[in-house]
């Protein structure tokens, strides 16, 4: 079926996709395709931060390269109304030109490499792209699926009890020159790496007994 989005919508500028949604543009109208029993506009699972507030955005800028990352997501998630499925950080090249001059070869140790971590989780409808992921440690990325993505994932999952809210919010942002690795069998260097906390918050409905508050710390060299 197809629904027109309306001029309020569109000022957002967050498109959303999952793996069975075909998006159409035209020359005067823009309208998407989907079924709707998985994404509706009115419950999108990644929004705005509040009702009319403005993306917070955030230059990063290391070694050389920069980019322009949104640093809030606000997703309402009704497991009665499940979102589709998101994207891999694997599609994404909005970030290559910064990952290419960070440690993030595979053999490295999580706390020495840096990955593409989505603010909202791919399962949970979250896109691959500068407005959903923020470079962060694997450490910090496993982190953040334990202590509170696999509770939100595991209620939504389940499909029973009312909407909640899932809000991650990227702070303490900042940049260092760093002595470290960029594949385990190179000799030490010094390269600006990142640092930030995500603070994760979900509120909503008393049939969520998951974890409610989380801060994640990304850090070089800490688990």
């Amino acid at each position: 079926m197809y629904k027109k989005i309306t001029e309020a919508e569109e000022s957002t500028k967050v498109m959303l996709r999952n793996s069975i949604t075909n998006w159409e543009l035209g020359t005067k109208q823009r309208f998407y395709k989907c079924p709707s029993q998985h994404l509706q506009l009115t419950n999108t699972p990644f929004q705005r931060k509040g009702t009319g507030e403005p993306l917070q955005l955030y230059k990063l800028k290391l070694n050389g390269e920069e980019v322009d990352l949104t640093t809030s997501m606000t997703a309402t998630l009704d497991p009665k109304n499940p979102p589709g499925v998101g994207q891999s950080s694997t599609i994404d090249k909005d970030l290559d030109a910064i990952m290419s001059k960070l440690p993030t070869k595979v053999k490295l140790h999580d706390p020495h490499k840096f990955v593409k971590g989505h603010l909202l989780n791919e399962q949970l409808g979250g896109m691959a792209n500068k407005s959903n992921l923020f470079p962060i440690t694997a450490a910090a990325n496993a982190n953040h699926k334990n202590e509170i993505e696999t509770d939100v994932k595991d209620y939504v999952g389940e499909g029973d009890g009312g909407p909640i809210k899932y809000s991650v919010n990227v702070t303490n942002i900042s940049v260092a020159m760093t002595t470290g690795k960029m594949y385990p069998t190179a000799p030490d260097s010094q390269i600006e790496m990142p640092k930030a906390k995500f603070e994760c918050t979900v509120t909503g409905s008393k049939d969520y007994k998951g974890a409610r508050k989380k801060i994640i710390e990304s850090e070089y060299g800490v688990d």
